[in-house]
């Protein structure tokens, strides 16, 4: 029920923004599902009822709540089983249909192992000699370098932060969802390639198997995406002569 109340509040924004009239609510939990659907619940959860249904009236959205029986809550079960290094890797021959349709040829892979890089330069998640950054990918600078990125999804908002302050240009791969999570935090976005669905298009390493991980629910999405110092610094300087314009005829 909680997790419900935090879904809704931190996508508050985007539902507003976006003029969200319904929302179906889907949850593998039977208690959870009959509460929000008849607006009931056990004192002791009262109160998140309570709240759910406060900001669904504040944004003026109906709900519909939906029961999914567990074996087949798929995405949920992907999402907490999710590989946390990077033991997993495009399939190369997808990745140059990418390439050769977006005229894009990067010069080292960002967050890659040996056994799985794309490029012959790549930053390595793991101690590597042969990495040119031992450290790891954030230890060295982005700036005027053409970089593909294919993070794990608990840093994408990491690596987005520091494209906006490097100047670089970059292919990024990514789970579709991921995308509409961090809109707002993209530099320009070039062009975008769906993939189709990441366990299509994605191959999983031994350790994955077994230790039985699973691969980020949805389709992947190939997104190339620039953030150049110079846009920012043209549009200061456009501001700042508009500015001496506008101050010159007042006077």
């Amino acid at each position: 029920m909680a997790a419900v109340m935090l879904a809704l509040r931190s996508f508050q924004g985007n539902l507003m923004k976006e003029q969200v009239e319904a929302l179906t609510l889907q949850t593998d939990n039977q208690s959870v599902e009959y509460s929000l659907r008849q607006w009931k619940a056990t004192p002791a959860l009262m109160h998140l009822v309570q709240a759910i249904f406060q900001i669904l009236a504040t944004l003026q959205i109906q709900k519909q709540t939906i029961h999914i029986p567990g074996l087949e809550n798929k995405d949920t079960n992907s999402l907490s089983r999710l590989s946390w290094k990077k033991d997993f890797s495009i399939n190369p021959q997808i990745l140059i249909q990418v390439m050769n349709q977006l005229n894009f040829l990067p010069e080292i892979d960002l967050f890659a192992i040996r056994m799985n890089k794309l490029c012959q330069s790549y930053c390595s998640m793991q101690k590597d000699r042969h990495a040119v950054e031992k450290r790891g990918a954030f230890c060295i600078n982005w700036s005027n370098k053409l970089l593909l990125v294919h993070p794990l999804n608990e840093i994408i908002l990491r690596v987005l932060k520091k494209l906006k302050r490097e100047s670089s240009i970059a292919l990024m791969l990514m789970p579709q969802w991921c995308e509409e999570m961090y809109r707002a935090l993209f530099p320009t976005v070039m062009k975008e390639i769906n993939l189709g669905p990441c366990d299509q298009a994605l191959g999983m390493g031994k350790s994955m198997k077994r230790l039985e991980l699973k691969l980020p629910p949805g389709n992947l999405i190939a997104v190339q995406l620039i953030y150049m110092q110079q846009e920012s610094n043209c549009i200061e300087i456009c501001q700042k002569e508009l500015d001496s314009v506008n101050k010159q005829s007042n006077n």
